[in-house]
């Protein structure tokens, strides 16, 4: 008997844990959406939440509840495809979709969030308010930016000293230099000496002439006066280039310093003192005829001569 009573318990407790199991997979609560069984696909757009519950050949979905209360409850035949709960991060608006298969018909359901309970409306009201949530989504991005970017991934680490190539800094700090100050890359190409162009003329035997044609030779003899023009006009071009170059070398090169002094003679020398005798004989009355200076002192004319 005791062993009957044991058997007829077990059976009722595995009948009630199985009972348990199949109401429990056959509901979804939508604060708990993360723990079920059934197919879960998230969506983030912004700051816009959409997730999808798809339920699977196990675990049908038969009743939507929030918690302990009931929001939907499939009816005998119906079975529910699909259930799409919209959420934002700026606000508290709920949004949620139920797609209901049934053997006649196919149909949607739309709720919204009403204080802390879900209620039924249409989808023009859907639609109104799924496009309040995106625009606010949209103005929150544009102002502060995208927030499931991560803006640490665009940040550049910081190298150790040994890793810092100094050789490339230099090259690349060299490359802008030369970027930035055309003129002067110009200037220095400039500086360069100018080579001659050289251009190949080919010129045609008497042997040829002969054999062409009145017509051809008149042509012939116009490229060839063309191409003697061209070489004058190259000529010319080079020659004044080089004259250029040879005018700015000349007058960067230092000039000479030119000291300019004078040397007298010994007529100069002696015109000054008679200038200045004359002077002051207009201003005092001749003494004497001769002359009572040192004879040393004298100029080399008026020096007295002394046989040797």
């Amino acid at each position: 008997m005791k062993n009957v009573f044991l058997k007829n318990v077990c059976l009722i407790f595995a009948l009630i844990f199985y009972h348990i199991k199949i109401v429990s997979s056959a509901l979804l609560n939508i604060n708990n959406i993360d723990n079920s069984k059934f197919k879960v696909v998230k969506i983030v757009d912004g700051f816009v939440i959409k997730v999808m519950i798809y339920p699977t050949a196990d675990n049908p979905i038969n009743e939507v509840c929030k918690n302990s209360k009931i929001i939907w409850e499939v009816h005998p035949g119906e079975k529910i495809k699909c259930v799409t709960h919209i959420t934002s991060k700026l606000c508290d608006a709920q949004l949620m979709v139920i797609d209901v298969e049934n053997p006649e018909k196919k149909y949607t359901i739309y709720f919204r969030k009403y204080y802390l309970h879900f209620r039924v409306i249409n989808e023009n009201t859907f639609d109104k308010m799924l496009k309040k949530i995106v625009r606010s989504s949209v103005r929150k991005i544009r102002k502060h930016g995208d927030p499931n970017i991560d803006k640490d991934k665009n940040r550049r680490k910081r190298k150790l000293k040994d890793e810092v190539d100094h050789k490339a800094r230099k090259i690349k700090k060299r490359e802008i230099t030369e970027k930035s100050d055309p003129i002067e890359a110009t200037q220095s190409t400039t500086s360069q000496p100018l080579e001659p162009v050289t251009t190949q003329v080919v010129i045609s035997s008497d042997e040829d002439e002969s054999t062409d044609s009145a017509s051809e030779e008149l042509t012939e003899e116009q490229k060839k006066q063309q191409r003697k023009d061209l070489m004058e006009s190259l000529k010319k071009k080079i020659q004044q280039r080089i004259e250029d170059k040879s005018k700015e070398s000349e007058s960067k090169a230092l000039e000479p310093e030119t000291i300019q002094f004078e040397v007298s003679s010994d007529e100069e020398e002696a015109d000054e003192p008679t200038s200045k005798g004359d002077d002051y004989d207009k201003e005092e009355p001749p003494s004497d005829s001769k002359d009572k200076r040192d004879p040393s002192t004298l100029p080399l004319k008026k020096r007295p001569y002394k046989p040797e």
